[in-house]
């Protein structure tokens, strides 16, 4: 039989709450599982990649967060999303973020809300597992960010967040990896591999519009933004 690969072993709970794998079983309300198998994902799997059955995903993992956990997908039951345009959560993190990058930096503020965010997600604080945070602003950004992409996973916001902080050029420029679907086998899917994923292009440039001409034109003072000469 399949055993949950090693690599998912040992996560931040809310992995579990938002995400669904390759070799998870489906589970339904009453706490029974699919009674056939996992739900697999690699070439000849239960969701086949390479059958085209419509569900599969190229990476590997499926998002299920804001699913509604009483629905009975053996009765043709699919409910729907609950969407939230703004949870507390956030605000406590652009509240955070904003309390480590003022000019009167306030790390001991910010560490409060964070952690409010951690000790809902069953986790410790944050100065503890990384005591950095408490006098640098670099380490505790990094942390915050970390906490951003975790807390708010699949709400619509990393793609926004890389841009205001102006990383989406390390972020989310280049090959794009999943888990190797084209395998046979249901261990040698585990393997991370760019070959299924289409690359992203984003230069640093594109942080920007470029001003049109015309506009330049008018506007004597102004030049045009980087990269775009």
């Amino acid at each position: 039989g399949i055993k949950v690969h090693n690599s998912m072993k040992g996560g931040d709970g809310r992995f579990y709450a938002s995400i669904f794998f390759n070799g998870m079983y489906w589970i339904h309300p009453d706490g029974t599982k699919e009674q056939y198998a996992p739900v697999t994902f690699f070439t000849g799997g239960t969701s086949s990649y390479a059958h085209s059955s419509g569900d599969y995903v190229k990476t590997g993992f499926v998002f299920t967060k804001f699913t509604d956990p009483n629905i009975d997908t053996r009765k043709n039951t699919w409910g729907s999303f609950t969407w939230s345009y703004l949870r507390l959560a956030e605000i406590y993190l652009n509240y955070a973020e904003a309390c480590n990058e003022k000019p009167a930096r306030d790390a001991k503020e910010a560490l409060v809300y964070i952690n409010k965010i951690r000790e809902r997600a069953g986790l410790g604080k944050l100065e503890n597992a990384y005591p950095a945070v408490v006098d640098s602003k670099e380490e505790l950004r990094k942390w915050i960010r970390q906490e951003r992409m975790v807390e708010l996973a699949f709400e619509g916001l990393r793609y926004y967040d890389l841009r205001t902080w102006m990383v989406a050029d390390k972020e989310a420029n280049g090959l794009r990896y999943g888990l190797n679907l084209l395998a046979t086998d249901y261990e040698s899917s585990w393997v991370r591999t760019s070959k299924i994923c289409q690359p992203i292009v984003f230069e640093r440039k594109h942080h920007l519009f470029p001003i049109a001409q015309t506009q330049l034109n008018e506007m004597k003072n102004f030049t045009q933004n980087e990269g775009w000469n």
